[in-house]
């Protein structure tokens, strides 16, 4: 079993920036039976990912959180919500992140 880094992971960006990684650079997990069934080589169903926006915040679910694409096992656990600034440059702030040992800054570059 590896050791967990755990934290807080902030995304900066512009609104459009931050909407496009949460959008194509996250994926939903399966269930923890769907993902043993994966690891077997079975073909698994990914949950549907709920997004909810309006011109204050934006809101994205899945029932058993997120992986980080192009990652080696970043997760994050439950729902992501942002509240915007308004401002040029917004930052995004995750407080429910994990990586297995340790965070590779190059991943996310």
């Amino acid at each position: 079993m590896p050791n967990w880094a755990e934290g807080v992971l902030k995304v900066r960006g512009t609104k459009q920036d931050i909407r496009k990684f949460l959008i194509e650079g996250l994926e939903a997990l399966p269930s923890m039976s769907g993902e043993m069934a994966r690891m077997m080589g079975k073909e698994v169903e990914i949950p549907n990912v709920k997004i909810e926006e309006d011109e204050w915040d934006f809101n994205m679910y899945s029932p058993y959180g997120f992986y980080v694409k192009g990652t080696r096992r970043a997760f994050i656990e439950g729902h992501i919500q942002w509240y915007f600034n308004d401002s040029h440059l917004e930052v995004l702030t995750i407080n429910s992140f994990k990586q297995a040992w340790g965070v590779d800054a190059i991943e996310f570059a």
